[in-house]
């Protein structure tokens, strides 16, 4: 074999002489040490003084592999920069490399990764120095060794892993929001600390219908009972653990019951708002199921206000007028109506009153009547003229 020792050292010289075109020539004028054949090889032997005629012996080594490179430390995970050596026990044999990193944080003062080249080759980064590994390194080194006229080695590889010392979790959540049964429910846990952070609850349970992501410690679900359940979480790493208590409410679903008992009067041309107000599950959505409001008021569907930048009297400019409608509040759970009145007034109508009181109080003289319209027409013209 290439390395393999044939012969043994003698107590008295000998000459070998490998004939011209046999093999690589060598002679010995005197043996004393074992010889290497790395190649077929016919050699011819004969002791000084000759005490027999020279024998002669064709030695055909078989081709033998070069020993794996070693790597020193080898792959494992780290919480501080790395020095890599790598070796082989085969004597002369050099050694090449690839480093493969899928997640090098900063730029790795090495500087000897291996773009788009896995399996290493002669043509491979050339093994000279230690291989230094930063922090925040994640990266596969392989290598093989290499000897003319041997086999190349088996590819050593090792992954590496370099980062700072995980941190335990500490849960920062401080408190978990109610719930309502049928409606759905989302939470989030939180917590410092090395990830990844594996969440379960340890004891108590969750409210009916509630799941906790182990993964994420995200709590949803539709809730099924109301109850009041308390309950303990942990969070957990390689580095430790973290546990803490919560309460959950869940409420009964209740119908809105609107409270709002009335709605204030407006003024032409002026500003306006109200908001209508109901018990039950939210959320609540409000709407006009009968009648109209004043011209340019508007219900926000959301919060069951009513508000206009400014009030127009729809029906005659002259005189106050009540505007009647119904509004309905729901949720999931039912709904509820009532009725309202919203009194839009002209403050220059001095006597508060409208037409139909006037035709209607039993007066009927033509001439009354005319002279009220031009009570109630003077301030408006004069108001006009301005």
């Amino acid at each position: 074999h290439p390395g393999e020792i044939f012969g043994s050292a003698l107590s008295h010289p000998i000459i070998i002489t490998v004939p011209s075109g046999s093999g690589p020539s060598y002679t010995a004028d005197a043996y004393f040490a074992a010889i290497i054949a790395q190649y077929p090889t016919l050699v011819r032997i004969q002791e000084v003084p000759p005490a027999t005629d020279a024998t002669e012996e064709i030695f055909e080594p078989t081709v033998t592999k070069v020993a794996t490179p070693v790597a020193n430390p080898p792959g494992g995970t780290f919480t501080t920069g790395q020095l890599v050596s790598l070796d082989t026990t085969t004597a002369g044999a050099k050694i090449y490399f690839t480093l493969i990193s899928t997640d090098v944080i900063g730029t790795p003062s090495f500087g000897l990764l291996s773009a788009g080249v896995d399996t290493p080759t002669k043509d491979s980064t050339l093994y000279i120095d230690p291989i230094y590994l930063p922090l925040g390194t994640s990266a596969t080194l392989k290598a093989i060794a290499v000897l003319s006229g041997w086999d190349d080695s088996d590819v050593m590889k090792e992954d590496y892993v370099v980062s700072a010392a995980p941190v335990p979790p500490v849960i920062t959540t401080t408190a978990l929001p109610s719930g309502t049964v049928g409606v759905a429910y989302s939470a989030d846990l939180t917590a410092t600390g090395t990830a990844p952070i594996t969440w379960t609850v340890t004891s108590g349970d969750l409210p009916d219908g509630l799941t906790l992501d182990t993964a994420t410690g995200a709590i949803s679900g539709k809730p099924t009972t109301a109850e009041t359940l308390t309950f303990t979480v942990q969070a957990e790493n390689d580095a430790g653990s973290d546990e803490k208590e919560f309460t959950v409410i869940i409420a009964a679903l209740e119908p809105p019951v609107i409270t709002t008992t009335a709605l204030p009067s407006g003024v032409v041309d002026k500003y306006y708002s109200a908001t209508l107000a109901a018990t039950g599950t939210a959320p609540i959505t409000w709407t006009i199921t009968s009648g109209g409001l004043p011209v340019g008021a508007k219900l926000n569907p959301a919060t069951g206000n009513i508000s206009s930048t400014s009030l127009f009297n729809g029906n005659s400019v002259y005189y106050d007028k009540n505007y009647d409608f119904s509004v309905t509040a729901t949720n999931i759970a039912g709904s509820d109506t009532k009725a309202f009145t919203i009194t839009v007034y002209d403050p220059d109508n001095s006597d508060g009153n409208d037409a139909s009181g006037c035709l209607n109080s039993g007066v009927g003289s033509a001439a009354m009547f005319f002279v009220s319209l031009g009570a109630i027409l003077a301030p408006r013209l004069r108001r006009s003229k301005k």
